[in-house]
């Protein structure tokens, strides 16, 4: 994120493998219902078929509706935080 509040996100698929392409998405924050919230749009996709995606996210947090229920997966925090955490490469040991 920029000082101005421009975003650029890149999605790198995981496992990675050669050939894979990452999705690129590109945003602003702006202010809705007096919150700030990131705007994003990706697209991605081949010649054959092309997927775009348009949000807000917001902020969720132990007090949210949204922290027990995400919406689109409808699963808890913690719960999708630990498929995420199981995913990320784990560090050699010395």
């Amino acid at each position: 994120m920029t000082p101005e509040g421009d975003i650029y996100l890149t999605f790198t698929p995981f496992p990675f493998t050669p050939g894979d392409e990452p999705t690129i998405g590109v945003g602003t924050m702006v202010r809705k219902a007096g919150r700030w919230t990131m705007e994003n749009q990706m697209s991605t996709g081949n010649p054959g078929l092309q997927l775009g995606h348009w949000a807000y996210m917001v902020q969720t947090n132990p007090n949210s509706a949204s922290w027990n229920a995400l919406p689109g997966v409808g699963t808890s925090v913690p719960t999708f935080m630990e498929s995420c955490l199981d995913a990320a490469p784990k560090t050699p040991a010395p």
